[in-house]
């Protein structure tokens, strides 16, 4: 099940950026405020309302059950309904981010913007975001690492794989100032700082 929400408006191309949220149950560690799930929500949050405050049309698509999937759009009205969305929001979804991106994405066009946020150390991300990127859309992941969330895996094999395929990554670790973490990134980024 798929809640879609639109506010009538038709997207411009080229100011059209997708936050994307991991909320796949297995991928997440931690619990409360110091688990992946409330920093996934945190950052996406952040994002959003930078994006917003740039001028730029969002959109937000979170993985969670049902998956929640908000057109771009702008405003104060959409921005308060994409985080009343992202407040409700639990790790809950049984589709790992990797089928979210390739199934739910396909109708994003060039020249748009996508911000991948997931605690997932799985290759078939890297594929998924390297489908985005042939398509000639800007992607970016905020990888949430695993291990420093009590997690058996971490994020570096991830992080190494999307960095030689030139996908900017930020790797945010339990504790990491989040603000901090978003301005620094692992690999050059043709879209600037997330």
């Amino acid at each position: 099940m798929v809640k879609m929400f639109d506010d009538g408006r038709a997207p411009s191309s080229s100011e059209d950026v997708y936050v994307v949220v991991d909320m796949h149950q297995a991928a997440h560690q931690g619990q409360g405020d110091e688990g992946t799930e409330e920093y996934a929500i945190t950052v996406a949050a952040s994002l959003v309302k930078k994006y917003l405050d740039r001028g730029l049309q969002v959109g937000l698509i979170v993985s969670s059950d049902p998956i929640l999937s908000f057109l771009p759009g702008r405003g104060e009205e959409h921005y308060s309904r994409m985080m009343e969305a992202l407040a409700l929001v639990h790790a809950s979804g049984d589709i790992p981010i990797d089928h979210i991106i390739t199934s739910r994405m396909k109708p994003i066009i060039s020249d748009s913007t996508v911000v991948v946020v997931s605690p997932a150390t799985t290759p078939l991300l890297a594929d998924a975001v390297r489908q985005l990127r042939i398509r000639e859309v800007l992607v970016s992941v905020v990888l949430l690492d695993p291990a420093s969330f009590g997690g058996i895996t971490s994020s570096s094999n991830l992080a190494r794989q999307l960095r030689w395929l030139g996908i900017p990554v930020y790797i945010a670790r339990k504790g990491e100032e989040l603000f901090k973490v978003l301005d620094r990134r692992t690999t050059p980024s043709p879209i600037g700082s997330i």
